[in-house]
């Protein structure tokens, strides 16, 4: 065998090599972000337009200021009880 040959089919192998375990991992991750990135922008988005709903709902119920509820009045003073013998 010649040279050259084992030269061309060592510099094939490492080409191999690297591009099974470098690149295609590579290409493999990036299209995981970006399928990831576009799943969290429509969760925003879906998240952000029910929040603009209830909010809209809240505001086309009620015109005024929501009332708090008045303080309840207290039953008495409370006594210490204590034991007498």
């Amino acid at each position: 065998m010649s040279w050259k040959l084992i030269l061309w089919i060592i510099v094939g192998y490492l080409a191999i090599r690297f591009v099974f375990r470098f690149l295609l991992p590579l290409f493999v991750v990036s299209k995981r972000m970006r399928q990831q990135v576009k799943e969290f922008h429509n969760a925003m988005n879906t998240a952000q337009q029910q929040q603009q709903a209830a909010q809209n709902n809240y505001q086309s119920g009620s015109t005024s200021a929501p009332t708090p509820n008045p303080p309840k009045e207290k039953a008495g003073d409370y006594i210490d009880f204590e034991e007498v013998k």
